[in-house]
């Protein structure tokens, strides 16, 4: 199941890089899970594919900011605050898969889930699209390509076994 929300506040989005997205969640707070670059738009930016996610290049984006060169990347950028600074897109197993995986230890649940996140990712990414605004007209032109980060965790808030991972799309 995928649900997806947007972050708007800068501060925030950068508190939840830290202290959610690089942790396995609340039942192993210190257990670090690094992310991994994903999106063909991540790439064009010098972001390898499976290359580790970091702070400053994920600070960078979430500042609209090329993560390498320091420039802006898009035309137009709302007020302070008033930004999308990425789409957390969460794909979460079945609750008997997550349990499978978590107690039993079985990492071919945990791989067969990165992939079908993999799959739906790459589906997404096909639909991926910007508005293309010029003389006083507004188009949508399909772009195929996104830059994201994707981060598994095994546990919910509740302590639950919940196999999920974000997919954290900048705008």
């Amino acid at each position: 199941m995928f649900t997806v929300v947007a972050q708007k506040n800068l501060t925030d989005a950068k508190r939840y890089f830290e202290e959610h997205l690089t942790r396995n969640d609340y039942y192993a707070a210190q257990e670090i899970h690094p992310g991994q670059w994903i999106g063909l738009g991540a790439e064009r930016l010098g972001l390898a594919a499976g290359q580790e996610v970091g702070f400053e290049p994920f600070e960078a984006l979430c500042e609209n900011q090329h993560p390498q060169a320091g420039e802006r990347l898009t035309l137009r950028q709302n007020e302070k605050d008033n930004r999308r600074v990425f789409y957390d897109f969460t794909c979460s197993a079945p609750k008997s898969v997550s349990i499978l995986a978590v107690t039993l230890d079985d990492n071919r649940l945990v791989t067969a889930h990165e992939e079908a996140v993999g799959i739906a990712f790459r589906e997404l990414e096909s639909f991926a699209a910007t508005r293309v605004r010029k003389q006083g007209r507004q188009t949508d032109r399909t772009t195929g390509n996104l830059v994201a980060a994707q981060f598994t965790h095994t546990t919910s808030r509740a302590l639950d076994p919940q196999l999920h991972t974000h997919c954290t799309v900048f705008n």
